[in-house]
């Protein structure tokens, strides 16, 4: 895994349950929300080597995996972007194990050892993957040079307590909306960036790599033939991507009722921007705590020159889903402030300021 120091106080914040203010001794890690190729991403920036190779990476808590691009790699997207060249760090150690990241992302690579820097301190000795093969166009639309792996088990955060440079294993993830960037604090979490109370859900048992709880309902304003769970489903946050994933039979009936028509990225739906307005809203319920979000909200909006404009449903089927699995993008991210204590097993919402 990939070994981030930071330092932050010893707070209680995951306790409060009101909006109380950060504490000065944290550490925040700040994000820029980048859209492009029709995708979006909340990127932090780290240093990888001797001296620093930066490298602008997003936080993935569906992972525990942590990997940057290598200078090894010679497909042409990945000299489309900052890569990590170990021949230029002195504290560079090789290890050779393969990796190979899952679910048709066709990207593998080989684990190394170099310091890892963030935010100006520095730990050495970091083990993390270094992407040497892409053989499709999926990380042509990414923005960033890696991940940090932020899942419930074997993460950054198992690492951070066990030395002692964070008070326990939670973290708090704020996505702000567009343009505004995010942030991601270790630690603890900020009062400052949540307006309610936090609603704490228990990870489900067979939650390992992804922040998994249930949802009792996902249902359409309007549309209770179209309720997505009528016994429950899964549902976890992933903060790689702005979409909501479902199955594919899901997706396709839900695309079908908005009125979607397909265009040439797989599985990507355009709706009419000038009707957004007259679909119905959808609402996740969790703990109790009925989470709506309006078309205008799971809809992602692309701009191009002379004031034309994109619309695509937020909702995309993926093959390694089933029916009762849903994943909440950054598009829902961005609306409720989501919480992570591993300590307890618990997933946590609240609304985003």
């Amino acid at each position: 895994m990939l070994r981030v120091l930071v330092v932050v106080a010893s707070l209680g914040l995951l306790e409060a349950q009101t909006t109380e203010p950060v504490t000065t001794n944290v550490l925040i890690q700040p994000l820029d929300n980048i859209k492009t190729r029709g995708t979006q991403a909340f990127v932090g920036a780290i240093g990888v080597g001797t001296p620093p190779q930066m490298m602008p990476v997003t936080f993935d808590t569906t992972s525990d995996v942590s990997y940057v691009v290598s200078a090894n790699c010679t497909a042409p997207v990945c000299a489309a972007r900052p890569q990590y060249d170990a021949a230029l760090s002195s504290t560079y150690q090789a290890n050779g194990k393969p990796f190979e990241l899952p679910f048709g992302q066709n990207v593998s690579g080989a684990l190394s050892q170099d310091s890892v820097t963030v935010a100006g301190i520095t730990v050495n000795n970091i083990t993390f993957g270094e992407i040497t093969s892409v053989w499709s166009d999926w990380y042509n639309n990414l923005p960033q040079s890696g991940v940090v792996g932020l899942g419930p088990a074997d993460s950054v955060l198992d690492v951070l307590a066990a030395e002692g440079h964070i008070p326990g294993r939670q973290f708090g993830l704020w996505l702000g909306r567009d343009p505004a960037g995010g942030e991601l604090t270790l630690g603890g979490l900020n009062g400052r960036r949540f307006s309610s109370t936090l609603t704490w859900a228990e990870l489900l048992p067979t939650a390992k790599r992804q922040w998994t709880v249930t949802a009792e309902q996902v249902t359409f304003e309007g549309r209770p033939e179209l309720g997505l769970c009528p016994d429950g489903c899964s549902v976890a946050p992933i903060s790689t991507t702005p979409f909501f994933l479902l199955s594919n039979t899901n997706a396709d009936a839900v695309n079908a009722m908005l009125g979607g028509t397909a265009f040439g990225a797989a599985g990507a739906v355009a709706l009419d921007c000038r009707t957004l307005h007259k679909l119905p809203s959808i609402t996740i319920s969790v703990q109790g705590r009925a989470m709506p979000l309006s078309p205008l909200e799971y809809t992602f909006h692309l701009l191009f020159p002379n004031h034309m404009q994109m619309c695509i449903s937020g909702f995309l089927g993926v093959s390694h889903l089933d029916d009762s699995t849903m994943m909440l993008g950054t598009l829902f991210m961005q609306k409720y402030y989501t919480a992570y204590d591993a300590e307890n097993g618990l997933l946590g919402f609240a609304d985003s300021v």
